[in-house]
C-alpha cells in the first residue's frame, strides 16, 4: 500500500508541477519546444532500447545452449487476437471515461480552477491499484460498488442535473473511479505469462491512444453533445465479465431491460404531463433504478439496461423548451 501511495503522490505533483512551475515560468513557445525535445528524446531512448533488445535476444540461443535453459516455459502460447482485441478494449475504455468525465465536469456542471488534473491522478491511481498485489482484496469490493455509483450516475445523465455542482461531481468522479478499477483490474486478471507480458503493454498503450482519439478528435465530429462520456460508461459495464455463479436466464434478462426502457419513458410521460421538475423526474425514475439493480451482477444485461435507460431519457422527461440550435464547442455545448 505503501508503494501506491508513492507512485500516486509522485503522478500526482508531476501533473502539478507542470500547472504551477512549467506553466507560469515559461511561455508558450519554450514549453512546446521543450515538449518536443522531450518527446524526441524518449522517441531515440525506445529505438535505442529496442535494438540493442533486438540483438539480445539473437545471442541469447548461442549462449543459452551450454546451459540449455530456456528464457521462459516451452507452454508459453501467444496470446489470441481475441484476447489482444479485449485488451485493447479494456484499454480504450477508462481513458475515453477520464477524458469524458473531464469534459462533462467541467463545462456542463462546473468550471472550477485545477479541476482537470483530478482524472488523470486517479486513472493512473487505478492502474497502479489494479497490477498491485492488492487486487485480490479491491475486486469483490469494486464489484458491489459498481451498480452502486453507475445508477445514480444514470439518474443524472437522463434527467441532466448538475446542481448541487459538489455532490454531481462527486458522483461523476466515484463512478469514474469504479468503471476504470474495473476494466484495468480486469486487464490485470487477463495478463499472460512474462514473455508476453511487453505485448500487454503494448496492446495498453494502443488502447488508450484510440480512446484518447476518439475523444479528442471523432467525438466533437460526430456528437453534438457530450455522448461519448455515456457511451463510455456502457462500454465499461458491458466489459466486465461475470462472476460464476450469478447467471440470469435469456428471458428474464431481456424482459428486465425492456421493463427499464419503458418506465424511463413512462416516467418522462408523466413528468411532462404534471410538469414535474427534475427532482420529481428523478423520483419518478425510481422503479427504472431498481429494475435495473435486480441484474446488476450480470454484465451484459446490466449494460444492455444502462443504455436504455439513457437511450429513452433522450426522448421523454421535462425538456427547457424547443431546441433550435445546438453547437460544441471548447467552452461547452451551448444550446
Amino acid at each position: 500500500m505503501m508503494t501506491v501511495f508513492g507512485l500516486t503522490l509522485f503522478v500526482s505533483l508531476a501533473l502539478l508541477s507542470y500547472r504551477l512551475l512549467l506553466e507560469t515560468m515559461l511561455p508558450l513557445y519554450d514549453q512546446s519546444a521543450l515538449w518536443t525535445a522531450g518527446c524526441s528524446a524518449m522517441t531515440i531512448a525506445i529505438v535505442a532500447f529496442t535494438a540493442v533488445a533486438h540483438f539480445t535476444s539473437i545471442a541469447a540461443p548461442n549462449s543459452s545452449r551450454a546451459s540449455s535453459v530456456p528464457l521462459y516455459p516451452a507452454s508459453s502460447h501467444a496470446p489470441s487476437a481475441t484476447r489482444r482485441l479485449r485488451w485493447i478494449a479494456l484499454a480504450a475504455v477508462p481513458c475515453s471515461l477520464m477524458f469524458g468525465v473531464t469534459t462533462y465536469i467541467s463545462t456542463d456542471v462546473a468550471a472550477v480552477p485545477l479541476l482537470w488534473l483530478v482524472p488523470p491522478g486517479l486513472y493512473v491511481t487505478t492502474l497502479i491499484v489494479a497490477f498491485s498485489t492488492a487486487r485480490g482484496r479491491v475486486q469483490p469490493v469494486v464489484d458491489r460498488l459498481l451498480p452502486l455509483a453507475v445508477l445514480p450516475l444514470v439518474l443524472l445523465f437522463v434527467t441532466q442535473t448538475t446542481q448541487p455542482a459538489s455532490v454531481v461531481m462527486a458522483l461523476h468522479v466515484l463512478a469514474f473511479v469504479v468503471l476504470a478499477l474495473v476494466c484495468h483490474l480486469e486487464l490485470a486478471a487477463s495478463q499472460p505469462r512474462a514473455a508476453h507480458l511487453p505485448e500487454l503493454c503494448l496492446w495498453l498503450s494502443v488502447g488508450a491512444l484510440l480512446g484518447a482519439l476518439f475523444n479528442t478528435i471523432l467525438a466533437p465530429m460526430l456528437f453534438v453533445s457530450i455522448a461519448e462520456y455515456p457511451i463510455a460508461v456502457v462500454l465499461a459495464c458491458l466489459l466486465r465479465v461475470t462472476r460464476q455463479g450469478h447467471g440470469t436466464s435469456v428471458s428474464r434478462g431481456l424482459v428486465t431491460v425492456v421493463a427499464a426502457g419503458a418506465l424511463t419513458l413512462a416516467a418522462g410521460v408523466l413528468a411532462q404531463r404534471w410538469s414535474l421538475d427534475s427532482q420529481g423526474w428523478m423520483a419518478m425514475l425510481g422503479v427504472a433504478l431498481v429494475v435495473s439493480f435486480s441484474i446488476s451482477r450480470h454484465a451484459k444485461y446490466f449494460a444492455a439496461a444502462i443504455a436504455v435507460m439513457m437511450v429513452a431519457g433522450l426522448f421523454a422527461g421535462p425538456g427547457t423548451g424547443q431546441e433550435l440550435y445546438a453547437e460544441r464547442t471548447f467552452f461547452g455545448v451551448y444550446r
